[in-house]
């Protein structure tokens, strides 16, 4: 069971911008060619979204959230999307990974109506209250959305 977390704004004096890098290089990035340098680079990108936020337990980092923009094929301007979610393995079904998706949607809410997620699990987001915006593709993700709250 997790302790008190807190969450703290990726930067690039962040001391756990190496951890939520690798656990992005394992997760998702090794198969694609992207550098743990080229995914530093990316987290810290300023586009007019949101801070990456990581949730930390103690002085541990246990799970992160990524928010970038990205343009989604029907719209002439890019969007914000969730572009990562994790959360360790050891800290799973303790509710950070809740907390850190609501925390992506109040940020978030500063800056767009809608929040975009590209997922390999949209019943984990369906369960946060989130609709599908577009369902699974010839590789099992969806893409869902949750409308903001102002």
């Amino acid at each position: 069971m997790a302790g008190s977390i807190s969450f703290h704004s990726l930067s690039d004096s962040s001391p756990f911008l190496d951890t939520a890098s690798q656990w992005i290089f394992n997760e998702w990035s090794k198969d694609n060619g992207d550098s743990l340098d080229t995914i530093r680079e990316k987290l810290l990108v300023k586009d007019e979204s949101p801070p990456s936020k990581v949730a930390v337990e103690g002085s541990t980092p246990v799970g992160f959230v990524w928010i970038s923009r990205f343009q989604r094929p029907e719209d002439l301007s890019p969007t914000l999307w969730i572009n990562g979610l994790y959360v360790r393995e050891s800290h799973r079904t303790c509710g950070i990974g809740r907390s850190l998706v609501q925390l992506a949607e109040k940020l978030s809410s500063d800056f767009e109506d809608e929040l975009y997620a590209y997922t390999e699990i949209p019943e984990y987001y369906l369960g946060l209250g989130w609709g599908i915006h577009k369902g699974k593709d010839e590789s099992g993700n969806a893409v869902v959305s949750r409308k903001l709250e102002k």
